[in-house]
């Protein structure tokens, strides 16, 4: 890691959701030069993923979580293969991804504890009141756990085009499936 990357990361740090165009003015680079060392980041591990923080337990009505894989182009095929050939693979994904949640939904303050051991630099008492909130929205307008919807993807993709992080318009019915979720 260079001195470019450390400031990538701080401005990264301070605000999750900078668009790429505003960072690369910031470090003098191109957008397409900050986007290959954010990518690069997040597949070496430095960045392990970016998250909303909610500061007052009255915030937004309404939190939509979106769960994506990353796939490079060198291993597109082999993992769409893999989807293909063990579907249950993937619906053990989901399951234990469900767990998660659930746990979660049942266990706000825990899961909170779970949350400040990975990230203690976050108050425990706003991780606490995050998760208390959190739980009563993960399922708020759906009866069965994970279930996708078009819209939300289309929100999602129109959110990453806007911000730089993707340069190409992706249809939303081809970023997502409800194919295998937990029956």
């Amino acid at each position: 890691m260079d001195d470019l990357d450390h400031k990538i990361l701080q401005l990264l740090a301070e605000n999750a959701r900078i668009p790429v165009k505003d960072i690369a003015q910031r470090v003098s680079l191109t957008n397409p030069a900050v986007s290959s060392r954010i990518h690069r980041l997040e597949q070496e591990g430095v960045i392990g993923g970016y998250t909303v923080v909610l500061r007052h337990p009255d915030a937004p009505a309404r939190v939509e979580a979106l769960i994506s894989v990353l796939v490079d182009a060198a291993t597109r095929a082999s993992f769409l293969t893999m989807i293909e050939q063990e579907p249950e693979t993937v619906r053990a994904f989901l399951a234990a991804t469900e767990k998660g949640y659930r746990y979660a939904i049942e266990n706000p303050e825990e899961a909170a504890g779970i949350l400040h051991e990975t990230a203690s630099t976050y108050d425990l008492e706003m991780l606490v009141q995050s998760q208390e909130l959190l739980a009563t929205k993960y399922m708020e307008d759906s009866e069965t756990w994970g279930t996708m919807k078009e819209e939300v993807w289309t929100n999602y993709t129109d959110f990453m085009l806007d911000s730089g992080l993707i340069t190409v318009d992706v249809p939303a019915n081809e970023c997502f499936t409800n194919e295998f979720l937990p029956q």
